[in-house]
């Protein structure tokens, strides 16, 4: 016995021939709490959701300042990262869902920002106009010409 275990279970391959591994995979397992499958489903359509109104208030209501509109939206990113990272460590079975929606949505979202602020479209066209009215073309005539000047 070493430290209270027997030499047979530090050995990985004994302790695969006797069933030591499956028998603490299992008691992990019972300890773990299960969460439905539909509830983890469902929580992928509703984490997005949440993260998506986050970016709109702080990017689009709070202010209407381009930078502060972008560092607001940066916190609330790391506050959501942060809310699902505290999600995975605590409840294990809803890492992927929670965490995983929060990373995609914030990504993508983040990417068609970052594309839609720093790509400009030029249309270069030409555009029909209506000939000036006969007061506005009095109007418009060079003031130093108009008085002989």
């Amino acid at each position: 016995m070493i430290g209270g275990r027997t030499a047979v279970n530090d050995n990985p391959r004994l302790a695969l021939r006797n069933g030591g591994a499956r028998a603490e995979t299992e008691a992990v397992m019972r300890t773990s709490p299960r969460i439905a499958l539909w509830l983890r489903l469902a929580l992928v359509p509703l984490v997005a959701a949440i993260v998506l109104a986050g970016i709109w208030v702080a990017g689009g209501l709070l202010t209407n300042d381009f930078r502060l509109s972008m560092l607001l939206t940066a916190v609330w990113l790391g506050i959501a990262g942060l809310a699902a990272l505290a999600v995975a460590v605590r409840w294990r079975p809803l890492a992927l869902p929670v965490l995983g929606t929060v990373l995609v949505t914030a990504g993508s979202v983040m990417g068609y920002l970052l594309y839609a602020s720093s790509v400009d479209k030029v249309v270069d066209e030409q555009v029909a106009v209506a000939a000036p009215s006969p007061e506005q073309a009095e109007r418009e005539q060079n003031v130093a010409l108009g008085h002989g000047g």
